[in-house]
């Protein structure tokens, strides 16, 4: 593993009401439902807004396979009353289609974050304490610490297979039914 970058003086260390790890579904959701609250939100995410669900799981793979499906109806159209004389399947046109509607998503998602207040960090969270994270980014075999974040209540971290919910972060349901 990479050494730690130190030679650079580190920012001073944020305070944040919430910190979420991660911006796929569950924790984009997860930020905007605690800005909502009023809170005040960072997101921290190691690449691509809406994680991998949105950038190279569910969404692209859904967006290929409706491809797909379109191509096979028009292929058994005579069987529909429909006449189509050459159908050609482009694979090049399918996957740019996918990473069209990838894009469309991702940037709802900045959209709705930004416009909710949420702080989106890029880089990779480590806990330092049971409050405290420091957010790293690799740079060329050296990774630098680019913020820390104190006093923060771990709303969960968000996988993208599980999530782990703290007990600080509970809602009741009337709470809930104001959102």
């Amino acid at each position: 593993m990479a050494s730690m970058n130190t030679s650079s003086p580190l920012p001073a260390p944020r305070k944040v009401d919430v910190a979420v790890i991660g911006s796929g579904p569950g924790g984009y959701e997860a930020a905007l439902l605690a800005a909502r609250t009023g809170m005040q939100v960072t997101l921290i995410e190691k690449s691509a807004l809406g994680g991998v669900c949105v950038n190279w799981g569910c969404i692209p793979t859904k967006a290929l396979l409706r491809s797909a499906e379109a191509f096979d109806l028009l292929r058994k159209g005579e069987a529909l009353g429909l006449s189509a004389r050459e159908a050609a399947f482009d694979l090049a046109a399918a996957v740019k289609r996918s990473r069209t509607v990838v894009l469309k998503i991702s940037k709802g998602i900045e959209y709705r974050l930004r416009n909710a207040g949420v702080e989106v960090i890029s880089g990779e969270a480590r806990f330092c304490g049971p409050n405290e994270l420091e957010v790293i980014r690799d740079r060329a075999d050296n990774f630098a610490v680019i913020c820390t974040i104190e006093n923060f209540d771990p709303m969960g971290v968000h996988t993208g297979d599980s999530i782990t919910v703290a007990p600080a972060m509970t809602l009741t349901d009337r709470e809930y039914q104001r959102m």
